[in-house]
């Protein structure tokens, strides 16, 4: 598993904050070279991370990013 540099994180994170899961999760598994699943687990982890730290940046609210994504 790859380790992103800090512009590749930048990139990913602007992903999430725009509320782009699927960008997201292409981006991690091209950088890590990660499964879908193993992706998923660091989508969830750098989500949690990033709506801690920087709430005010998302597009839009917890509940309004999860809508669309089934398990």
């Amino acid at each position: 598993m790859g380790v992103p540099t800090a512009e590749q994180w930048a990139e990913i994170d602007g992903r999430i904050l725009a509320c782009d899961i699927l960008g997201a999760l292409l981006r991690i598994r091209a950088v890590c070279d990660v499964s879908l699943n193993d992706a998923k687990a660091i989508h969830a982890d750098r989500y949690r991370q990033l709506r801690e730290e920087r709430h005010a940046e998302f597009a839009c609210g917890h509940e309004d990013y999860w809508r669309e994504v089934y398990g």
